[in-house]
């Protein structure tokens, strides 16, 4: 979107999508992405690149790449593909839980946790995928006609993400 100024009022510029709810997941979850490049002497650097303001390119790059090498994660249980939103920063949503306790390899695993070891640009850098919790779809609303189901705030924000990341 644009941010225009008329009168020196600020208006903002939305992009709506029509969405059928019926084909939304029950549940969405979220996850916390943190990315810390290695030192010279292969320390782990206390600065997250998903904080800084020019990560998003590569952050998403190194992201991408570890969902490339995860084919376990690109379906669910039902072989149905997996949805995934990525604002190119900290937080990212998929449509089914990932299994980070399947991992082969025992450097990544640990409960609620990946970590990730990538090259990239001749330089490495540690991925962490941190499981933060889930969230409902909807919650039922009480009314003079009965029960209808309220659309959550938080759902519609982890679905919206993905705009909002290409929007900056």
């Amino acid at each position: 979107g644009h941010v225009l100024t008329t009168d020196g009022q600020h208006v903002i510029r939305c992009n709506h999508f029509r969405v059928s709810e019926h084909r939304l997941p029950p549940t969405i979850y979220h996850y916390s992405v943190s990315v810390f490049k290695y030192l010279r002497n292969m320390d782990v650097s206390e600065v997250d690149l998903t904080k800084e303001s020019d990560g998003d390119r590569l952050c998403t790059g190194l992201l991408k790449t570890i969902w490339d090498r995860q084919a376990e994660w690109h379906k669910n249980d039902t072989g149905a593909p997996v949805g995934v939103s990525y604002d190119g920063k900290s937080t990212m949503y998929t449509s089914s839980k990932l299994e980070f306790m399947s991992a082969l390899d025992s450097r990544h695993r640990e409960e609620g946790r990946w970590k990730e070891d990538i090259e990239c640009q001749g330089q490495q850098f540690l991925v962490v995928l941190t499981a933060v919790g889930s969230v409902q779809k909807s919650t039922p609303v009480s009314t003079s006609s009965g029960t209808l189901q309220k659309l959550k705030q938080e759902y519609v924000q982890g679905l919206d993400i993905a705009l909002l990341g290409f929007a900056r």
